[in-house]
């Protein structure tokens, strides 16, 4: 059987004990697997295989939880794959506390659940420990609010800036798609008539009233 891996998380409160809110607890063990799960897809190609079970709870202070891969297919050996996952989840989480943005293996759907882990730490934690039980007697990785601090600052620091749309000027062509985008409104797509560029058009009220009596064939016959 593959080795467990181990959570220690130590929370923070006004009257002096350490215990983790149920929120904070539940939402560190669950984010964390679904990091496992997230990078077994990268660096495997045949999809998800293990399955990862509480096998102990220990409730002395701070609490601990320790999680366990297993294979749902007695016939199906999986200790090796266990060890590329929790390895390569172990090395991202050094990467992170580098200053590293996006450390191999960590995709679009891992990183978040990462960043929601170092967010507690920073609002309600002091600390999560996971301590990886693997035969090269590595360091636990400890998230500290200092560690925390660093990685959500750099994952700040890299997101791109958001512009406002702003009103350019007139444009002549031809519309070529009516839809709504992703905030519910209603948009027009143009075909400039000088370069064949596409300008999405954001209007309510009365600058849309006097679009409304063109005909779907007058669309496809280039109005």
């Amino acid at each position: 059987m593959a080795k467990p891996i181990r959570l220690t998380i130590k929370g923070s409160d006004a009257s002096g004990t350490d215990a983790p809110t149920v929120e904070d607890l539940l939402g560190q063990v669950h984010d964390f697997v679904e990091m496992l799960r997230g990078v077994e897809d990268a660096v495997t190609d045949d999809g998800q295989v293990l399955v990862w079970r509480v096998t102990d709870v220990t409730m002395n202070s701070p609490i601990s939880i320790e999680v366990t891969p297993f294979s749902p297919n007695p016939a199906i050996f999986a200790d090796s794959r266990a060890v590329t996952v929790q390895n390569a989840v172990r090395n991202g989480f050094s990467a992170l506390a580098a200053g590293e943005i996006r450390p191999p293996y960590f995709t679009d759907k891992v990183l978040p659940s990462a960043q929601r882990i170092y967010s507690r730490v920073l609002n309600g934690l002091v600390e999560t420990t996971i301590d990886f039980e693997t035969d090269d007697d590595a360091p636990p990785v400890q998230i500290s609010r200092e560690t925390a601090r660093i990685v959500t600052t750099a994952a700040a620091a890299a997101r791109p800036i958001r512009v406002p749309y702003r009103e350019q000027g007139s444009i002549e062509g031809f519309i070529s798609n009516a839809e709504r985008d992703g905030h519910g409104r209603g948009v027009l797509r143009f075909r400039s008539r000088l370069d064949g560029s596409i300008v999405k058009a954001v209007a309510t009220g009365e600058a849309f009233r006097q679009l409304e009596k063109f005909r779907l064939g007058e669309v496809w016959d280039g109005v």
